[in-house]
């Protein structure tokens, strides 16, 4: 089998709440992801829920803070901090 990535230009107008669902070839619906698209790494596991949803837009994760500062022993790298 192969997969097809189409892009359909689409222009809506909503009075209201609008719920959307996607189906696939087998016939299943799934609902749109509504959640987050841009996550800040951390420290812990995290999980975006998305599975069983039809994700229309890419989840972007922000990079890992990292910066750079001389002294008189060499170069401190500081990872995830401020600089």
């Amino acid at each position: 089998m192969t997969l097809l990535n189409i892009h359909i230009p689409l222009r809506v107008k909503i009075d209201g709440f609008v719920k959307l669902k996607v189906q696939d070839a087998i016939g299943d619906m799934y609902p749109v992801y509504t959640g987050e698209v841009e996550i800040e790494p951390k420290t812990v596991e995290q999980s975006i829920e998305t599975a069983n949803t039809t994700v229309l837009n890419d989840i972007r994760v922000l990079k890992i803070p990292y910066f750079e500062t001389t002294n008189l022993h060499g170069t401190t790298a500081i990872i995830g901090g401020n600089g």
